[in-house]
């Protein structure tokens, strides 16, 4: 039985979803998140990271008032594993962490090498959503109060409209029936969907979105923040970024 409120960890943060869930998760059972780190790739050809507006978690971060320590990051992926070994080392001497949160649900690609950095960096990886079932997971979103956008999509059924929109109970059962139609993974595991998060439980504000572009090409896209800003919760009660 691990200990949870006896670890220190760094949560590796892409502003998504998933990095989100996992994040408040691990600090409902007592880990202790001493900093963020967020991995900032190059392009969007990442096999590792979450590309689109991964720039913007510092805000995100600010909303939940804690650290964050960005790294630009840049391919092959060995030069991006590289990277983050070398922040967890960094990360070690600077907060004391002794684990480190990941998002990840059934990409063992993505697992493994961060359980292959974690032994070797001496830090135990908690990922506290490995293996549950994606609906489940996001239903656990939708009533826990996340408010969860479409930044980038890249699957058949998935069009141009999507992009900015709110996954909300109307878009979740949508994107329920073109999962069952085009056989999308409902959590954007296989890369169909990329999100950004506006709010959580963990935010002491919301953001608002205050300017943004889409950028598409054949057949996927990306919706880029172009500004952003914290907004207090009594001042914009009925607030959609």
């Amino acid at each position: 039985m691990i200990e949870t409120d006896r670890l220190k960890a760094a949560a590796l943060y892409s502003g998504g979803k998933d990095s989100n869930l996992a994040l408040w998760r691990a600090m409902n059972q007592g880990v202790r998140v001493e900093c963020l780190i967020s991995m900032l790739p190059e392009s969007s050809e990442s096999w590792m990271f979450h590309f689109p507006n991964a720039a913007w978690t510092t805000l995100q971060a600010e909303a939940m008032r804690i650290p964050i320590v960005q790294v630009k990051v840049s391919c092959p992926v060995e030069k991006e594993l590289a990277d983050l070994e070398r922040s967890i080392l960094l990360l070690k001497s600077v907060f004391r962490i002794d684990s480190l949160i990941s998002g990840a649900i059934e990409s063992s690609y993505q697992r493994q090498r961060l359980a292959d950095i974690s032994k070797r960096t001496g830090v135990k990886l908690i990922t506290p959503l490995w293996k549950e079932d994606p609906a489940q997971l996001v239903e656990e979103m939708l009533k826990a109060g996340f408010d969860i956008r479409f930044v980038g999509v890249s699957a058949l059924g998935l069009g141009e409209e999507w992009l900015g929109r709110r996954l909300d109970r109307e878009s979740w059962t949508e994107l329920q029936q073109l999962s069952r139609k085009y056989g999308i993974h409902l959590a954007g595991e296989g890369g169909e969907y990329e999100t950004f998060v506006c709010e959580s439980p963990l935010f002491k504000q919301r953001i608002e979105i205050t300017e943004a572009t889409k950028s598409w090409s054949h057949d996927s896209g990306i919706f880029l923040i172009e500004k952003a800003r914290l907004v207090n919760r009594e001042t914009y009660p009925n607030l959609v970024c």
